[in-house]
């Protein structure tokens, strides 16, 4: 009797209504967003002042794991895993957020420093941006929710807060999460299909 209680009074429509979806952006997601930053500062700076002639055999190396064409299905699944890596933060204080975000600020760094060095600039923008802030604002979404959850839970220990997250609070995480995951997929669907298409439309033939 308890347990159909509580199932009952579950209201979906009344949580999303009392939702506070703007308390999870802010501070947390800027904090996710100068994360990645750092993490392409940091590239861009290798790329700049180190011998990197290596990566080329890294990357040779690292070919078999490619298929021959990228396909929609192939980058979502990856992206995708990036996205349950990026909840892990939760278990682990918000630090392996942080250090997706790092690290793929500096490949990202990288790419955009060494296209900048080839005069290839503009194409290298042309072909990251257009799913590129879709993907990226769904991964600067999750991490940032880990942050708060992380600074939540400090607060929790540390006897400032009297809970550690809510319900309701719970409920706004599921909805926030099943939205990067949709962005996540849409994102893809651009990089596959229509990135290539909008670079050449603006540069003319790559």
């Amino acid at each position: 009797m308890g347990i159909s209680h509580r199932v009952r009074s579950f209201d979906p429509g009344r949580r999303f209504a009392q939702a506070q979806f703007r308390r999870w952006f802010g501070r947390y997601f800027l904090a996710a967003l100068l994360v990645f930053a750092l993490g392409g500062v940091l590239g861009a700076v290798a790329m700049a002042v180190t011998d990197l002639s290596g990566l080329q055999d890294v990357a040779e190396g690292l070919e078999p794991m490619f298929p021959d064409q990228i396909t929609f299905g192939f980058v979502a699944v990856n992206n995708l895993r990036v996205l349950a890596i990026l909840t892990l933060g939760f278990v682990s204080f918000g630090t392996l957020s942080g250090a997706v975000l790092l690290f793929n600020g500096f490949i990202i760094g990288l790419v955009v420093a060494g296209a900048a060095a080839d005069g290839a600039l503009l194409e290298a923008v042309a072909l990251i941006l257009p799913h590129g802030w879709l993907e990226l604002g769904a991964f600067f979404l999750v991490a940032g929710t880990t942050f708060r959850v992380t600074h939540r839970l400090v607060n929790y220990l540390r006897g400032i807060d009297d809970g550690a997250i809510t319900r309701q609070e719970l409920f706004e995480i599921a909805v926030l999460f099943l939205v990067a995951a949709v962005a996540i997929v849409v994102a893809a669907w651009i990089e596959v299909s229509l990135t290539e298409p909008i670079a050449e439309a603006v540069l003319g033939p790559l």
